[in-house]
């Protein structure tokens, strides 16, 4: 017994988003992509542990377990912020068709972001 081959009908896909992209360029924005959640990662894990901090205080004398946690995650923040900012504009000129707006201003802010959070603590003192 024969087995037969059915034709599947093969419907339209539309074409990959970044099919007219170069390889270079997808593979920027992947990395500024991966910049920028790990930008707003850190932070949001440094803002957490402080206000844990806040919440469960230790006795007078004694040093918090979690003391060093927010500022090692806000200087991996601030570095890869910095990452971020890069790529943010060498992707936007990599690409043929540059990111949405609106990422692209995100991607400023959360790049920023660290930043601005350790100029905030510099001045607060």
């Amino acid at each position: 017994m024969a087995a037969k081959k059915s034709k599947k009908s093969r419907s339209a896909a539309p074409p990959p988003i970044d099919a007219d992209e170069s390889r270079a360029a997808v593979a920027l924005t992947v990395a500024w992509m991966l910049t920028l959640l790990s930008t707003a990662a850190a932070m949001i894990v440094a803002a957490l542990a402080w206000a844990l901090m806040r919440a469960f205080p230790v006795a007078a004398g004694k040093g918090h377990p979690l003391a060093s946690f927010p500022g090692t995650l806000t200087f991996v923040a601030a570095a890869t912020g910095v990452l971020c900012l890069i790529l943010t504009f060498s992707a936007n000129r990599a690409r043929k068709s540059p990111a949405p707006r609106a990422i692209t201003i995100a991607a400023v802010l959360i790049g920023a972001a660290p930043w601005a959070t350790i100029a905030v603590l510099a001045f607060r003192g």
